[in-house]
């Protein structure tokens, strides 16, 4: 199966910053998160929106943990926006899924379901 191409989108906003992963988030993605964080620090909140990813690496993911650790460590949260069906199902049995919260009214629904993973 041909992945798409990824596509990592980080927005300073008054309110906080928003992360936007869609196709398949690498290595190359963890990379470049993690040099874009140490420019920008973790100074606000932090929205995820990953409902158009097809897949999100555990480097992608140990990046995202080692900031939400440094979010908290000064009162700041990370919360995903957008969700997508098929990566909570993975982060659900990887026991992370209660280190990427989803405020129940901003749930989104994905394309796929966790029985097509």
């Amino acid at each position: 199966m041909q992945m798409g191409t990824p596509t990592l989108v980080i927005e300073d906003r008054e309110n906080g910053i928003e992360v936007r992963l869609t196709g398949s988030a690498r290595v190359e993605a963890a990379n470049r998160l993690r040099e874009r964080f140490l420019q920008i620090g973790t100074l606000k909140n932090i929205t995820l929106a990953w409902k158009d990813a097809e897949h999100v690496d555990a480097s992608v993911l140990q990046v995202l943990l080692a900031v939400q650790k440094e979010l908290s460590a000064g009162g700041r949260t990370l919360h995903v926006e957008e969700d997508n069906l098929t990566v909570r199902h993975y982060l659900q049995v990887s026991g992370l899924a209660g280190h990427f919260p989803v405020p129940a009214a901003s749930a989104a629904i994905s394309n796929e379901s966790p029985a097509d993973v």
